[in-house]
């Protein structure tokens, strides 16, 4: 079987990353280190393909520009009360934390996969050089595509990458959040990931590698489906 190439490699690493996130026993927190997991993974993108790298660019591919209307207002406000309740009854629920918690990081390393195999796909296709409506296009069709496949097979190997790795996931979360409590927050990105979190997280990555790239015939249904889109309305190969 052909090896997987270096980019599939790198975004595999932000998927492990991401996968550490849910292990930061702080609410709130683990939900600012993925985003800055994937804001690092997206701005490596973005470079590699040439493109203009600044915030507002970041923010549109991520999904994470903000709008202000009403059921965002709603939703800014709701959500830290979300999260503070949903940590208390999870610690109440000691004895099902480690699955609730491998469940929610096999869940992150899925997304931020494809999520990064799409980005790294339109990039190919010179998608990502336009203006931010362009880019807003694409985050666009990155979810649709995303929704429109079962990611099942990447989960279940994820799942089996991660079997037996809970201390080396939770260490890797530790190192993560010191990487980023270094920084100010609009530098954090920078510091993910560093060489630190990348010697630590080698062979769980070479492990991830082996198995998703034995499910290569999903992510090449899954850059096709995002072809099509791409090619459709604008409103509506290989993998690297």
């Amino acid at each position: 079987m052909a090896a997987a190439p270096a980019g599939f490699r790198r975004i595999a690493l932000f998927g492990v990353l991401a996968g550490m996130c849910p292990w930061i026993p702080l609410p709130g927190v683990d939900d600012w280190a993925l985003r800055v997991v994937r804001r690092r993974m997206v701005r490596d993108l973005l470079g590699e393909s040439g493109a203009v790298v600044n915030g507002d660019r970041l923010s549109v591919l991520t999904g994470t520009e903000f709008r202000l209307d009403s059921g965002c207002l709603r939703w800014l406000f709701l959500w830290p009360v979300f999260k503070l309740i949903g940590y208390v009854f999870r610690k109440l629920l000691r004895k099902f934390l480690f699955l609730l918690t491998l469940h929610d990081s096999v869940n992150r390393s899925s997304e931020v996969l494809q999520e990064g195999v799409l980005i790294a796909r339109a990039g190919q296709l010179g998608a990502l050089a336009g203006d931010l409506d362009g880019l807003r296009r694409v985050r666009s069709v990155v979810e649709q595509t995303m929704n429109d496949l079962d990611p099942q097979p990447v989960r279940q190997a994820i799942r089996r990458a991660y079997a037996g790795s809970r201390r080396l996931l939770r260490r890797g979360a530790v190192l993560l959040r010191r990487a980023l409590r270094r920084r100010p927050r609009d530098e954090a990105e920078e510091a993910v990931p560093l060489a630190e979190e990348e010697v630590l997280t080698a062979s769980l990555v070479d492990r991830l590698v082996f198995l998703l790239w034995r499910e290569r015939a999903y992510f090449d249904a899954l850059t096709a489906r995002f072809d099509e889109r791409m090619k459709g309305p604008a409103n509506g190969g290989d993998v690297l």
